[in-house]
């Protein structure tokens, strides 16, 4: 009985890992990046994420010295964010699939801003969004584009620049890592048999 037990727990295990990892999110923050100063350009590969045209910035810092803006108003949670410095800023995995949630975006300057955020596969586009931001306080935008290479954001008029802060977003993890785990819990299961 004992057996049994254990081979359907172990069974159980392996048909719910692949949803686990699959669901598996994170929130990013930014508030663990060093803002000396004005911050600077986001790290490639910060959590495992190219921010291409994004810096990111203490809002602390930034209001202390340029008033209430954005940066304020966008903060989540104390004290960075990150902010847009080109026209069509994206975020990408290196080619690796990725599952984008939500974010909260808040104009920089501007009083309400439509921003055309679209998430690609490869070169194909799979989704669109014009996400609609107020100045006045962080809009969290559900976005849900699932197994995407690739989210860019287009504002409505060059040089306009958004925040953003608590990004929900995930890797998709490869079929071999769902191999690797089996083949290790089955290892596991056999020692636990050969004891016995």
């Amino acid at each position: 009985m004992n057996k049994k037990l254990t081979l359907r727990q172990a069974l159980v295990f392996l048909l719910l890992l692949p949803i686990a990892l699959a669901s598996f999110g994170e929130v990013i923050t930014f508030d663990d990046l060093d803002t000396p100063g004005q911050g600077g350009p986001t790290p490639l590969g910060y959590h495992g994420f190219n921010w291409m045209g994004f810096y990111y910035q203490n809002a602390i810092v930034e209001t202390a010295a340029y008033g209430t803006n954005g940066f304020w108003y966008g903060m989540v949670s104390p004290s960075n964010v990150i902010f847009s410095v080109s026209d069509m800023p994206e975020i990408n995995a290196s080619n690796a699939p990725f599952n984008f949630a939500s974010a909260y975006i808040t104009p920089e300057l501007n009083s309400n801003m439509n921003i055309l955020v679209q998430g690609f596969s490869g070169t194909e586009l799979l989704y669109s969004l014009t996400a609609t931001a107020i100045s006045s306080q962080a809009t969290l935008v559900d976005f849900d584009f699932q197994n995407v290479t690739r989210v860019t954001f287009t504002p409505p008029e060059t040089g306009q620049q958004f925040v953003m802060d608590n990004v929900s977003i995930d890797i998709i993890p490869e079929p071999s890592s769902f191999i690797l785990a089996a083949v290790g819990l089955a290892g596991i299961l056999g020692l636990h048999r050969r004891r016995r």
